[in-house]
């Protein structure tokens, strides 16, 4: 990376990376040039069986430059510079790598050999290094910004998503997991488990790597994802591809850049989320029942979840969508001298610490909030020409809080369907295999109950624990699932108060975190600020901190808390990424919260009640105060869920 920092300032011709790969596509093309198409020999009737000739194919040295200078030249965000009809010919002669290996197995038949079976996988193996190596070269340039449509060529993808599919079948699951050993399908009387417990990694260095490459290959997949849309058929193998990880042993960073690859299906292509659901559920019996066996995904407090429960929640959080800011056009009105010095004194501000977005939309005047059809949501400026003044930079985004709620809804459906289905599987006699990963899922769900990085696991238990009060009512359920229903219940609950007790403890944690953040925001010492000094010398409780009798504290405290939640989200995911769509799913949330309170301020406000002050009030000016009082609050929920909105709203380009 230090050497494309330091050739950045350049332009692309000059650029050391940027010539090393158009000399290695002069390279390439002299030595296609050289080849003729009797080199290619038909070996079957379907196009992807066209076995190109060993000849006609590049050196794995060679397409591992080609590689490196690609992914250098995607991260400068020039390869784009690369002329169109460049690109597409290298994409066709990588195409032909991916083919010469896409249908190799690396196990046939005895009978089908010329050669002892050591030298054959050896060949094998070398093959689909090449085929590996050219598919990741391939995505380095379709994953490329702002490439033309002419270079996201089907064929190439589709090919190389065939070419995982079958050797993550065929190759690397029976090396990895002996569940997958016997292609047959043959019963020799272990269990599923006993198998699993005699699995060892595969001691083929050759194997390793070809499977090093596809975990690399598959990494790629979401950056295809974000910058071109697939068709249905292509998502469809994708998606299978991105579930299928998660039944297998011993393939963890295959099955951690798997998650990446289905959570982006799944938040972008929403006639599939059903499918993707479909396809964890018709995997589930292969997963091991042992409680402990399958726990493979470390949380940030050092515990471990199953990878399915860590897929399921992901996928839940990553449903919310953010509205994409549109520029405000010129003619629209704009801010008035006073709203501009403001956001200048904020600039000036910013300049004594590096701030989080979330700390900076904390200082957003009221009156810049958005309504409920439209948010403004940005203040960069620009200097007009020919004058001295600064024009701000504006963005709007339509309909902000529909979209955000109604993604929360769907989210909140989509965790509904899934638990039911679920809960059904275990309630049927011949699926009892099921109720030992239920119970697994419900215990994962206590274990990320308090995490920062879940927020779906609250939504989901609060869900699962109505459909068990539900099922437990149920005329319907048997004895054996209603007593199943009790217990899950009771260790739930159990669970919970234990956390309630524990929680009292954090007050002074909670109070700590917010004193370091004032004292950060103002430079100023510890015993200088005036947070909870009126609460000293009094009981500590968690009223005092969060709970408070003064609405104005109540908000400001809650506000803070949750701001230095965001920030520090938002501080974690670069290492991270699926930590936005953790954000996203916070903010969705509060501002639906914020959004119902409204409703039922306005659909059933509360009477006024005569106390001893008011004797000598009458009942219209003490329904004139309440009132009053119910519009205060209307008006403050609504501040902050402008707040929140302006948060959630996406102004990247």
């Amino acid at each position: 990376s230090s050497g494309i920092n330091a050739e950045w300032p350049l332009r692309p011709g000059e650029s050391a990376s940027y010539k090393r790969f158009c000399k290695l596509l002069d390279i390439i093309f002299e030595h296609e040039d050289e080849m003729v198409p009797e080199n290619f020999k038909l070996a079957g009737n379907d196009e992807d069986e066209f076995e190109p000739s060993p000849e006609t194919l590049l050196s794995l040295r060679k397409l591992g430059q080609l590689s490196a200078e690609a992914a250098k030249l995607k991260q400068m965000r020039v390869l784009n510079c690369i002329p169109q009809d460049r690109l597409v010919r290298l994409l066709n002669i990588l195409d032909r790598h991916i083919r010469d290996s896409i249908r190799l197995p690396l196990n046939p038949e005895p009978e089908t050999l010329e050669t002892d079976i050591y030298t054959y996988q050896k060949e094998a193996l070398q093959r689909m290094q090449v085929s590996s190596e050219a598919s990741i070269a391939a995505f380095h340039i379709l994953t490329s910004n702002d490439m033309p449509k002419a270079v996201y060529l089907e064929d190439v993808i589709e090919r190389s998503v065939m070419f995982i599919k079958f050797h993550l079948m065929n190759s690397i699951y029976p090396a990895y997991d002996p569940v997958y050993a016997d292609p047959k399908g043959k019963d020799d009387g272990q269990s599923v488990r006993s198998k699993r417990k005699k699995s060892v990694l595969p001691a083929n260095k050759l194997l390793v790597s070809v499977y090093n490459k596809i975990v690399e290959l598959v990494e790629l997949f979401p950056d295809l994802l974000n910058v071109q849309v697939l068709p249905d058929t292509l998502v469809l193998q994708i998606s299978s591809l991105s579930v299928s990880p998660f039944f297998v042993e011993n393939v963890g960073t295959l099955q951690l850049a798997a998650l990446s690859v289905c959570r982006g299906v799944f938040c972008l292509y929403e006639k599939h989320r059903q499918i993707i659901l479909d396809d964890i559920f018709s995997s589930l019996a292969r997963l091991p029942s042992s409680k402990r066996n399958f726990r493979s995904y470390t949380l940030s407090n050092g515990e471990s979840i199953q990878m399915v429960t860590a897929l399921v929640l992901q996928l839940i959080q990553c449903i919310i969508k953010v509205p994409k800011a549109e520029e405000k056009k010129a003619q629209e009105a704009p801010k008035s001298k006073e709203e501009n010095y403001e956001k200048k004194k904020h600039k000036k501000k910013g300049k004594r610490r590096r701030k989080s977005s979330a700390d900076e939309e904390l200082e957003v005047k009221p009156e810049e909030a958005p309504t409920t059809t439209g948010i403004v949501v940005d203040d960069n400026t620009d200097v007009a020409e020919g004058e001295g003044s600064v024009a701000p930079k504006e963005y709007y985004a339509p309909d902000a809080d529909v979209l955000i709620v109604t993604s929360y809804e769907q989210a909140l459906i989509t965790a509904h369907q899934f638990l039911g289905a679920f809960l059904r599987k275990c309630s049927m006699k011949e699926q009892e295999d099921y109720r030992p990963l239920f119970e697994n899922f419900i215990e994962d769900l206590l274990t990320c109950l308090n995490l920062p990085e879940w927020p779906s696991a609250e939504n989901v238990l609060n869900l699962l624990g109505r459909l068990l009060v539900a099922t437990f009512s149920s005329k319907h359920s048997d004895f054996a699932m209603r007593t199943v229903t009790i217990e899950y219940l009771g260790n739930i609950a159990a669970h919970l108060r234990c956390d309630a007790v524990s929680s009292l403890s954090d007050v002074d944690k909670l109070k700590q975190v917010l004193v370091e953040q004032w004292t950060h925001e103002n430079n100023e010492a510890e015993d200088t600020c005036p947070l909870f000094k009126d609460s000293e010398n009094k009981d500590t409780n968690i009223e005092g901190v969060v709970e408070r009798r003064d609405t104005s504290s109540l908000t400001e405290h809650l506000t803070d808390l949750q701001l230095i939640l965001l920030a520090f989200l938002v501080e974690h995911s670069d290492v991270n990424p699926e930590l936005v769509h953790a954000r996203r799913f916070y903010l969705g949330q509060w501002i639906r919260d914020a959004q119902i309170t409204c409703e039922q301020l306005v659909k059933h406000p509360p009477k006024a009640k005569k106390v001893d002050d008011d004797v000598y009030k009458t009942e219209e000016e003490l329904q004139e105060e309440q009132d009053s009082k119910v519009k205060e609050q209307l008006e403050k929920l609504e501040k902050r869920k402008k707040y929140r909105l302006r948060l959630c709203v996406d102004t990247t380009a």
